[in-house]
């Protein structure tokens, strides 16, 4: 008798576990794109400056007295004074752009969330026949616990009777 208690106990304690709940996932996805490039960075521009004082000498010629030249880092002066009194200046500046490589990150974040919808199915075989006995042993242990508390109730309102 107890273990047949024991059993039914066991079948209605596995029949009536509740269902798991799957909780929806998130997953990201992160990818980084390095990328070098060539940056162009603008230098300010140069200038040149020349100072010169120029004189006729005795012969009527052009004499070139004091000169001054003032550059800057990137600017280059040439002159060139002939015997006419000509004076020819070329100043040569260099490319007042600089490039110079940059790397660059792109960051594409990509996230995926998962809905988990649960669809119904039939249940097997086996699945079904441990519900239906689980739900009979139930009631079956209900009865019984009614008729035992039945049957206790009856025996002791017979043995307060006086006979």
């Amino acid at each position: 008798m107890k273990s047949a208690i024991a059993l039914i106990a066991a079948l209605l304690v596995t029949a009536c576990l509740p269902l798991k709940r799957t909780q929806p996932t998130r997953q990201s996805h992160v990818d980084s794109v390095f990328v070098q490039r060539l940056v162009p960075i603008p230098v300010p521009p140069d200038t040149a400056l020349m100072r010169a004082l120029l004189r006729c000498n005795a012969e009527g010629r052009v004499a070139m007295e004091r000169l001054s030249i003032e550059t800057t880092r990137n600017a280059r002066l040439a002159f060139l004074l002939d015997s006419l009194g000509e004076l020819s200046v070329e100043t040569i500046v260099r490319h007042d752009t600089v490039w110079a490589k940059a790397d660059s990150v792109f960051i594409n974040r990509d996230v995926v969330r998962e809905v988990v919808r649960e669809v119904e199915r039939k249940p097997t075989r086996w699945e079904a026949f441990i519900q239906r006995f689980g739900t009979a042993a139930f009631w079956i242990l209900c009865g019984s616990v009614a008729c035992g508390a039945a049957y206790g109730a009856l025996r002791l309102y017979r043995r307060r009777l006086p006979i």
